[in-house]
């Protein structure tokens, strides 16, 4: 049994087909003018739909932009995925403070789902990727589901993939989460801190959750996403993995973050497998 296990790992570790990919930069998705980037692996007109990934860069929510995640984008797209890295409002005055930055992914999703048919896209199928102020959007797209009326669809992901995501506002460990999230919210009362919070959101609803966050983390302390998988278990959930970066910090190198890719190639081989109901 177990070298059948080690040789379906190794298979889908070493077999895995790359694709090429197509990048078009600076399309506008928002009604607020927020730009993205559309990566289209190559197809054919055989293939099946493919799965899509909404891409979130890192930033305290007030500073960062897409460029940073383009190799993690170009990686997921080089796997078959449609992927948009998009950029998001930064809360850098009242008037741009949450939760302006989850309406802006929301309208990505919906943009993915709108094109569906025209990109080949499978709309059951859409995945979440982001890392810090990122991770922490795709952790509340997860947990969250708006309608846009006028295209028929929604804003629903089937899967998560976080990089030291601070899921708990409302119990911030650290004087510096509490600072960031200060520059977030307009209110610091606990009910919109609960609100804002995605730990508190989970139901038995929530999709798959693939989570990496190094145990040095001060910023955003590991126990965070620790939280949010034995919140997955309260709810009867076993589609939560935490994966520890030992010795890391919240401030990931690149080596990390490629390091990892392995381990979302596996995520993504079993989250592509399974049927969405």
């Amino acid at each position: 049994m177990r070298l059948k296990i080690f040789s379906y790992l190794f298979m889908a570790l070493c077999t895995h087909q790359l694709y090429a990919v197509q990048v078009t930069r600076d399309i506008t998705y928002t009604h607020t003018g927020q730009k993205m980037d559309l990566l289209l692996p190559e197809r054919t007109e055989l293939d099946p739909p493919r799965a899509a990934a909404i891409v979130m860069h890192s930033g305290g929510w007030v500073s960062g932009e897409r460029s940073e995640m383009a190799f993690i984008a170009q990686w997921f797209a080089e796997q078959g995925l449609v992927v948009i890295n998009v950029d998001y409002t930064l809360a850098t005055s009242a008037e741009k403070k949450w939760p302006a930055q989850l309406a802006d992914v929301i309208q990505g999703v919906w943009w993915l789902k709108e094109n569906a048919t025209e990109y080949h896209i499978n709309p059951d199928k859409i995945l979440a990727v982001g890392a810090s102020a990122g991770g922490y959007l795709a952790a509340m797209l997860g947990q969250t589901s708006v309608s846009n009326f006028q295209s028929g669809v929604d804003s629903e992901v089937h899967g998560l993939v976080c990089y030291s995501a601070p899921w708990d506002l409302l119990n911030a460990n650290s004087a510096e989460q509490r600072y960031y999230t200060s520059l977030l919210l307009s209110s610091s009362t606990a009910e919109a801190l609960y609100l804002a919070s995605p730990l508190y959101q989970i139901t038995r609803h929530s999709p798959p959750v693939l989570i990496f966050h190094g145990t040095e983390d001060v910023l955003v302390p590991f126990q965070q996403s620790d939280a949010a998988c034995h919140a997955y278990l309260s709810k009867g959930l076993e589609s939560c993995s935490l994966q520890p970066l030992a010795g890391c910090t919240h401030f990931l190198e690149r080596s990390d973050i490629e390091a990892s890719f392995d381990s979302i190639r596996l995520f993504l081989n079993s989250w592509l497998a399974t049927e969405e109901h």
